[in-house]
């Protein structure tokens, strides 16, 4: 735990904004992260492994 502790001293500050001004890409919203994840966590299915954050149909 030692090796991880720092992860809990500040908080995490998630911002795309680099990445979307150099290569265009866009973060999916996190309410939509955490939709898919309720869901697939719900319903036994897993995250696409196309990285896209979608659920398999």
């Amino acid at each position: 735990m030692a090796a991880i502790r720092h992860q809990w001293d500040a908080d995490f500050v998630l911002d795309s904004s680099e990445t979307t001004a150099v290569l265009g890409l866009q973060a999916t919203p996190w309410a939509e992260v955490v939709q898919a994840t309720a869901q697939a966590t719900t319903i036994g299915r897993g995250m696409s492994s196309a990285g896209t954050g979608r659920l398999k149909k």
